[in-house]
């Protein structure tokens, strides 16, 4: 398979209408792929949202299949990809995964991949149960984390040869200038500390806002920025007045480009409670960022505390206040941490890498068959 060149077509199926980190994976390593030659295209379980107009803007064809509303749209898929004949599926999130293995086989895909994209503490015993039910249809999953793969086996879904581990990638290089602070009632000489994701008790914000009265104590006009837009938005509204510290809150909804946003803080903070490989952190890091974060999912492979960065136990409202005071009085200690937190997206998690990986991995199972 060496220097092997063929093309392929690659259709990727994912439950999403709305971006996070999962749904920019997938754009990035369509848009790579088809810089490279290959044919992507993209096909979403769910209606409306900004995903679909993203993946248009990108370049790369897209197919909206809105279950949830027309759940007849189901036999739609089955044209789509007997249509399409695509070379490779490769399913995201996890009703994608369940109906893209069974969709997949009745079309007679030749590849089926599916994706592993956090430890999913969110799971029923039901969820596990259909998720093993259809494992066997699948060639292979490809987990963006260790400990994504690591949860599939001791869960016996996949054997370990079945998973491929695929970290994600971003650009080293390229980002959009930062946007401005007065635009969010910010002034230029506000501290600021802030996180981007998606409002759900995966990400942690609670913890982030029940640290916010002992750090303004210290900083009085400090501001605290979150990106993103979830279920969580209006509880965590009532926990920051409740605390008396909404009026150093600013929630920005969803923003296209959350690193313009993300480049203009002094400290960026990932208190998750679960993950597998946060996007929202390696932009960060990429954008030379001091970060704090908790040692799930993968992020220990990413953050080695004191060196690029710090980590403090998931949960911990005090240690999370302490050490992004203590960071926030220390700028040269910011920079150094930013510094070395781009060299190591720089050197080991750059898109260019990952869309790399992805590639090898599709050739090395087409070339099987």
């Amino acid at each position: 398979m060496a220097g092997d060149t063929r093309l392929m077509k690659i259709l990727y199926l994912i439950a999403a209408a709305e971006i996070g980190g999962t749904e920019k994976m997938v754009i990035a390593v369509a848009k790579g792929l088809q810089a490279r030659g290959h044919d992507p295209v993209v096909v979403t379980l769910s209606g409306g949202g900004m995903f679909p107009a993203a993946v248009r803007s990108a370049g790369i064809r897209c197919t909206i299949l809105d279950i949830k509303r027309r759940p007849g749209s189901l036999v739609s898929l089955l044209s789509v990809m007997r249509n399409e004949r695509p070379d490779v599926l490769h399913t995201f999130l996890f009703i994608a995964n369940i109906l893209g293995r069974c969709a997949g086989r009745m079309a007679g895909v030749p590849v089926l991949f599916s994706s592993q994209r956090s430890t999913d503490r969110w799971r029923k015993w039901y969820h596990w149960l259909l998720d093993g039910a259809t494992a066997p249809l699948a060639d292979c999953v490809v987990s963006n984390s260790v400990a994504g793969r690591d949860v599939l086996i001791r869960r016996g879904i996949f054997p370990d040869g079945k998973i491929e581990v695929v970290p994600n990638g971003v650009p080293v290089a390229g980002y959009p200038a930062a946007g401005a602070r007065s635009a969010w009632g910010i002034g230029e000489e506000d501290p600021v500390i802030g996180a981007t994701g998606n409002l759900r008790t995966a990400k942690g914000h609670e913890i982030l806002i029940r640290a916010l009265p002992e750090i303004t104590k210290e900083f009085p006009l400090l501001k605290c920025v979150l990106v993103g837009e979830g279920p969580l938005h209006r509880e965590l509204e009532c926990l920051a007045g409740r605390l008396g510290v909404e009026n150093h809150l600013v929630f920005t909804g969803f923003q296209p480009e959350p690193v313009r946003l993300t480049a203009f803080f002094d400290v960026f903070l990932q208190p998750s409670l679960w993950e597998g490989m946060p996007v929202g952190l390696l932009e960060a890091m990429a954008l030379k960022r001091a970060c704090i974060a908790t040692p799930v999912g993968d992020v220990p492979e990413m953050i080695v505390t004191g060196e690029n960065g710090i980590l403090v136990p998931p949960g911990d409202v005090r240690a999370l206040a302490r050490e992004t005071i203590a960071l926030l009085k220390d700028a040269a200690r910011r920079r150094a941490l930013g510094e070395r937190a781009f060299e190591t997206v720089r050197d080991r998690y750059s898109e260019e890498c990952m869309i790399e990986r992805y590639e090898t991995l599709y050739r090395r199972f087409v070339y099987r068959r």
